[in-house]
This record gives C-alpha cells, structure tokens and sequence, in this order.
C-alpha cells in the first residue's frame, strides 16, 4: 500500500486488470488535503500473490486497512470489494463511494446486464492464463472495445494474471441492502459512444450503479464523456469527489 499526504484518510481500491497507483494517478493532487492510502490488492501492482483472491478474504483484507476510520472509495471490482468491506465495518466507514461498481448479480432481470455477464463469462472460461494478452484482448472486447491497445508492461501482464484468478463479479455475495451509517456516492461514466455493444455495456453499469444508491440511500453522479474510468478525467472528478467527502466530514 502506497501512503501520501495528510488529514483524514481516504483509501483508494483499484479495480480489474490494474493496479492501485495506475488507477488513481490523478487523484494524487488530493494529498494536499487528504492522506491517500493507495492499495495493490492481492496479486496486482507490488502485492504479493497470496492467495486471498475470493471475495471474503478481499474483502477481509480491506476491512483491516480502515484502522479507526477511514473514507472508503474503490473502482469497478475494487468497488465491489470496498462495498463488502464497509458492510462488514461499517463503524470504520465515514463515506463510501463507488465508481462503476460490477456486483452484476444485482441486476441480472435488466437485459443489458445479463448480456453483459455472458459475454463476461464465456471470457472468463475460455481464458488461457499462459496468454494474459490475449486473454485481455477477449476482455475488452466483451465491454465493446476491439481497438488494439498499446504494448503491455510486465506490470499489466501481472496484473490480468491475477484478475483472472479471482471470482467472477456475478458471484460476490451482496447481503440485503439497506441505507448504512454513511453517505454514499456512486459515480458512473457515460459511454458516450455509436457502437451498440459499448452502449449496451455502460447501460449495464448504469443498472447496477441504480440499483446500489436506490438501495443504499446514495447519490449518483455521471460523468458523461468518461467510459469506465471517470477518476481518470481527474480535476472533475476530484472536485465532485471533494465536495462529497467535505460534506461527510462534516457530518
């Protein structure tokens, strides 16, 4: 875990595919404010791979870096193992946000997230783990991406290593959701895009971003000329992000 700045805590989950200080580079800049507390979580970026990938122990993992408080925010998988996290302490959980959460198993009655998780699925079991780049490509384009991506460091290869070790986000079991003793956020891209499947992807996240605040009590903000990624649009997001964790501290 990479530690920087200082105040109150915010600790940062990454999510597939990636590690911590890729995903939220740009939210670097808050250390002015904030301490940030960037995980790898097992087996991605500098963590070793020790084999707590399921979402138990994920989850268990987290809940051991809250310390006395801490506000909790994690992307697309990390977010769905930051909310099992906070439901498991939430006494340590002064605000949760979750950006692109994929606990699919949610929404499985909305027709693009069932799309979404079988074309996730038929990924995943036809994955070979000796081939992460290829496996990668198969990943992305189950989200509607077929562009080549750049050259892949030995860091991404590691990372989609481990991504392909862990559970599937269908899995995860969520408990019966009720409004918690914190604020939620929930942030969720636009997918701006002409193609159909991209389109058919972001609506899925849409759907189970809804079904998270309705059930939570949160608030959801889109940021619409982001995909998955809205941290990365940086200033924006940071702000929005600000305004959301002030208004926490506050309370």
């Amino acid at each position: 875990m990479t530690e920087t700045g200082s105040g109150q805590p915010i600790l940062f989950v990454h999510g597939s595919l990636a590690f911590g200080e890729e995903t939220w580079t740009n939210q670097l800049p808050l250390s002015a404010r904030w301490k940030l507390l960037i995980v790898d979580r097992c087996g991605h970026g500098l963590s070793p791979d020790t084999g707590r990938s399921g979402w138990d122990e994920q989850a268990e993992d987290i809940v051991g870096l809250l310390g006395p408080g801490a506000h909790l925010v994690g992307h697309s998988y990390g977010g769905t193992v930051a909310l099992l996290a906070a439901l498991r302490r939430p006494q340590s959980v002064r605000s949760l946000t979750l950006v692109e959460p994929n606990p699919l198993g949610l929404a499985l009655d909305d027709a693009d997230a069932a799309a979404f998780r079988n074309r996730l699925s038929r990924v995943l079991l036809d994955a070979d783990r000796s081939d992460p780049a290829r496996a990668y490509l198969a990943w992305r384009a189950a989200l509607g991406f077929t562009s080549e991506p750049e050259g892949l460091t030995d860091m991404d290869l590691r990372c989609i290593r481990a991504s392909l070790q862990e559970p599937p986000p269908w899995q995860a079991s969520i408990p019966p959701l009720h409004r918690p003793p914190f604020p939620v956020l929930v942030v969720l891209g636009g997918w701006p895009s002409e193609d159909a499947l991209v389109q058919s992807t972001g609506r899925a996240f849409r759907a189970v971003g809804g079904r998270l605040a309705e059930r939570l009590g949160g608030v959801v903000v889109t940021f619409e000329e982001s995909f998955h990624n809205p941290q990365l649009l940086g200033t924006p997001f940071n702000q929005r992000l600000e305004r959301f964790l002030e208004a926490a501290r506050q309370n």
